[in-house]
């Protein structure tokens, strides 16, 4: 199970990586270079911190083999009912104003048909949380009251990482989401409260998935977080482009962004034939 974390969070952001180096290649070719150096070099990073959850799989994987033709099995029921939900909420408030929510079961549609069933699990798994927290927040403007809500989803994911240490297992990316969780927390505020919801809910559901231990155990303190691992969600930064110094240290800003996307297709090409 910590290998599935690992390999969904790693192909996500392998498609990330993809999808941003396809912009920095149209941003070039509109002469909108800064914005081509700025996709290439979050494709980057991307790359890089899907080696990392991989690196970290390969640590601390052990346990029962989950065999694939039950992973496509799950992943395609974790779609359908996610679906469900996506589709109730979208006829209540229209499929525009939760385009968000119509993408990321896109593209968990998508991983599935790939076969990448990992990511297609927890693709699923997010459109759905996050769907269930704009239904459960509906309506609430009372930061007291969120509060509490926040506090009951805390607690819920607090006892599922617990389960799932106390099946052996080191859940990896519920303890990512646990740590984004609380910073959001700390921040306070209507939204960053009910973003600190969806994290919380995050990291109770991918704890669990595969597991059939039901019997909480008993929970004395926070989950241990030993490591910072790199964010789920980030937006890609869009600069615009701006009449600032077209050359930089000499060497003119198209021949940089085409070096540095050009570079970065060949060092993806050559990370996959490794």
């Amino acid at each position: 199970i910590t290998m599935l974390q690992a390999v969904a969070a790693s192909e996500e952001r392998v498609e990330q990586a993809k999808s941003l180096l396809k912009d920095a290649w149209s941003s070039y070719y509109a002469g909108n270079y800064w914005d081509a150096i700025s996709n290439a070099a979050f494709a980057y990073e991307r790359i890089q911190t899907a080696r990392f959850w991989a690196s970290l799989g390969e640590r601390y994987a052990k346990g029962e083999i989950i065999e694939r033709d039950n992973l496509k099995d799950t992943a395609r029921e974790y779609l359908d009912n996610s679906r469900l939900i996506i589709t109730y909420i979208t006829s209540m408030f229209g499929e525009a104003n939760l385009q968000d929510l119509v993408n990321l079961m896109n593209e968990g549609e998508e991983y599935y048909q790939d076969g990448k069933y990992s990511a297609a699990i927890f693709s699923a798994m997010e459109a759905r949380i996050r769907a269930e927290i704009i239904l459960d927040t509906l309506g609430i403007d009372n930061e007291t009251v969120l509060m509490d809500k926040l506090q009951r989803m805390k607690e819920d994911a607090k006892v599922a990482i617990a389960i799932a240490q106390k099946e052996g297992i080191y859940p990896l990316l519920s303890l990512a989401y646990y740590e984004f969780a609380q910073s959001y927390e700390k921040q306070g505020g209507l939204e960053n409260i009910q973003t600190a919801m969806v994290f919380y809910q995050y990291a109770k559901e991918t704890s669990t998935v595969f597991l059939s231990t039901t019997t909480p155990p008993k929970i004395t303190e926070e989950p241990l977080i030993p490591l910072t691992t790199p964010l789920t969600n980030q937006t890609v930064p869009q600069n615009t482009t701006s009449p600032v110094q077209q050359e930089t240290n000499g060497y003119p800003i198209p021949l940089i962004a085409g070096t540095l996307v050009i570079g970065l297709l060949l060092g993806f090409i050559a990370g996959r034939k490794t």
